[in-house]
């Protein structure tokens, strides 16, 4: 009776052993970076295990997230690389994720608007009679801009898929930016 003890906690000291070598989810990873230094630093090291296209995802997120940086505030690049890590310094890698696709969504919303406001001053504009070269011209340039406003339609609905996918899969509700 002796060994049953033994064994419980031999077991149990194996089982916490286990737990504690499994690999973390790099998405719940928090974000070290207050240089510059210290995010390129703890990326490569963090997200190792991530596939080539979850670090091609990231990447684009990161992007957009100093896109919104510059576009917000006005500074050199050395500038928004301190800005970038003072934002994710301290969020988990999945808050990249999600704040990344809210703000391309945003901006691609954004830039559909003003394409969206050509086409109407487009549609205002009106040529000479008889003028044919124009109002092919003319016509030419609001069927470009249809399209583009269709292309912006279809990148605005993937953003917002995976924006809300990514929510869901990270089951975020925004506890987690802080």
């Amino acid at each position: 009776m002796r060994n049953i003890p033994c064994q419980v906690v031999i077991v149990v000291f194996l089982l916490l052993f286990v737990a504690g070598c499994a690999p973390q989810n790099p998405y719940e990873s928090r974000i070290k970076a207050v240089t510059p230094e210290q995010l390129t630093s703890w990326l490569m090291f963090n997200t190792r295990d991530l596939k080539d296209d979850e670090i091609t995802e990231m990447n684009m997120c990161i992007g957009e997230i100093k896109t919104h940086l510059r576009a917000t505030r006005a500074s050199s690049e050395a500038g928004i690389e301190e800005r970038l890590c003072a934002e994710l310094d301290g969020k988990p890698l999945k808050w990249v994720f999600t704040e990344g696709y809210r703000l391309r969504f945003e901006s691609l919303k954004a830039e559909r608007e003003l394409h969206i406001a050509d086409l109407k001053h487009k549609e205002r504009l009106r040529t000479r009679p008889g003028d044919t070269a124009s109002a092919d011209y003319l016509e030419h340039q609001k069927d470009l801009r249809r399209a583009q406003i269709a292309e912006f339609t279809d990148k605005i609905n993937k953003a917002e898929a995976r924006y809300i996918e990514l929510l869901k899969k990270f089951d975020t509700s925004g506890q987690d930016a802080k």
